[in-house]
């Protein structure tokens, strides 16, 4: 291939004009896609990275390819293993930060739902206002629909190529996302207010040993009230009786 004798001088026309339009419609179209992914993973992760370092990497790597893709003396079909190259590493950054979005949460989920468990459910029946309360059963069964449809969005990512399954499965974890979110606030909901009424429960308690406590004391106090005063009366009497001794 000869070299153009200039830089400045049509510096892509030694290039297969269909192979450059499919790369930068694959950058123009996919780059923004991987922005949206990255700012989805920072809004909805409560510790997400400063810097989503796998994402940098990916894009990195996509302007890589793409540098590559531009040498005057790259081969036909190793121009096209860039192109394959960078879709790769495309997709990754689009797919892989709502990945990591929803594992963070079903992390930060499993404390949760332990607590839920260890401390609510054993009482829910004490408390008509819980009766509307998941059971473990009822969770962990929503739970598995969620890793289900996450799932599908994990299996889009073997497809090297643009395709509608990619869309597909970005839908799939965005669905299990808001699914679970859903599940997160009932779950807190109801822990939140069950410790409410536990709290006042524990009150009331504090509170009616509080009048026995003060009834107790109150008795007791009567008592050695009179306890105290025969014994005064006693000294008195014996005073008097001293000093009619000693008149006498």
């Amino acid at each position: 291939m000869p070299e153009p004798t200039s830089p400045f001088e049509a510096p892509t026309s030694y290039l297969n004009k269909d192979e450059l339009d499919r790369f930068l419609v694959l950058i123009r179209d996919s780059y923004e896609k991987a922005d949206l992914a990255n700012l989805f993973l920072e809004k909805n992760c409560q510790d997400p990275p400063t810097v989503n370092v796998a994402a940098l990497a990916n894009l990195r790597d996509v302007l890589s390819h793409f540098a590559t893709f531009l040498r005057h003396d790259q081969a036909i079909e190793k121009r096209n293993e860039q192109l394959i190259n960078a879709t790769e590493h495309l997709r990754r950054a689009i797919l892989e930060p709502y990945e990591l979005t929803y594992r963070d949460n079903v992390r930060r989920f499993r404390p949760l739902f332990q607590q839920y468990v260890e401390e609510l459910l054993p009482e829910k029946d004490q408390y008509p206002f819980l009766f509307s309360a998941p059971t473990r059963q009822n969770v962990e069964s929503r739970l598995n629909a969620l890793h289900a449809e996450a799932e599908k969005g994990r299996l889009a990512k073997r497809n090297n190529a643009w395709v509608p399954d990619w869309e597909a499965g970005i839908a799939c974890y965005i669905r299990a996302f808001e699914d679970l979110k859903v599940l997160v606030r009932e779950v807190e909901e109801h822990l939140y207010k069950f410790k409410i009424a536990k709290t006042q429960k524990h009150g009331v308690r504090l509170h009616y040993l509080g009048i026995v406590v003060a009834i107790l004391f109150f008795v007791l106090g009567e008592y050695q009230f009179h306890v105290v005063g025969r014994f005064f009366g006693l000294v008195v009497w014996l005073w008097h009786g001293l000093c009619a001794l000693l008149h006498f």
